[in-house]
């Protein structure tokens, strides 16, 4: 028959065991959580984003100052004729991206922004039409807008065709502080600039400028790893991309 002190050692030894187990396995599995939890942010981090609007559910994803709306115009043939200068919202807090869209230039020159931070702070581009035709001789023309001032112009030659009345593609690659231009795939200028960090894109015309502008996308990360982890991460919201800070 056993000892009363034999069950005390009994139970003590039980006791130490659960609590050895409990020291052990409690903190791998709370290691494991975290890990795992790394592993999602990284997976978030790599993930592709792409952003896009044509622009049928109207400007409420774009922003400007007051009364921009008002001119801009919404053409029921799938396109829309920017106006006064409206940022695309989900962007800006971006930093490097691709911008694309599907332009026609109707009247002197197609103008988009990029890095910008507001409507005071931004890289401005437009393509313009120098000597008009059935194949228009075009040019690129780009500067910076501080603290509200325009800066010095700078203009160079587009080599590349198009014809007149036929939309085309637009790139601008914004990459640290290197921006690429290209036209139809072909690149036709690329500058640097170190001073606007981080921004969005935007559009805008000029006095006595038009052009129809069909739509717009903005992509990040966009290559096979990306959209690996994009399709890993699920479906995201467009609040959750805008909040997202883009390396």
């Amino acid at each position: 028959m056993c000892q009363p002190h034999a069950w005390w050692l009994a139970g003590g030894l039980s006791a130490a065991c659960l609590l050895w187990i409990a020291a052990t396995r409690f903190p791998a599995r709370d290691f494991a959580r975290q890990r795992w939890t790394q592993i999602q942010q990284a997976v978030e981090n790599r993930a592709a984003i792409e952003l896009s609007d044509d622009f049928r559910a109207g400007f409420g994803a774009w922003e400007g100052q007051p009364a921009w709306q008002q001119t801009w115009k919404l053409s029921y043939d799938g396109y829309v004729l920017p106006g006064r200068l409206a940022l695309y919202k989900p962007s800006l807090g971006m930093q490097n991206y691709r911008l694309e869209f599907l332009a026609q230039i109707e009247r002197n020159a197609v103008c988009w922004v990029y890095r910008a931070q507001d409507t005071n702070h931004y890289y401005a581009a437009k393509i313009r039409i120098v000597q008009p035709g059935p194949l228009p001789a075009l040019s690129l023309v780009r500067y910076a807008v501080i603290a509200g001032k325009a800066e010095r112009r700078t203009e160079v030659p587009v080599r590349v065709v198009v014809q007149n009345g036929v939309p085309y593609a637009v790139a601008c690659v914004v990459k640290g502080s290197t921006f690429t231009t290209l036209i139809a795939g072909e690149v036709v200028d690329v500058w640097s600039d170190g001073r606007l960090q981080r921004g969005g894109v935007g559009f805008f015309a000029d006095t006595g400028e038009r052009a129809r502008l069909y739509w717009m996308k903005v992509s990040h990360q966009d290559d096979l790893l990306g959209k690996l982890c994009a399709y890993l991460r699920g479906p995201a919201s467009t609040a959750h991309e805008r909040e997202r800070s883009v390396p």
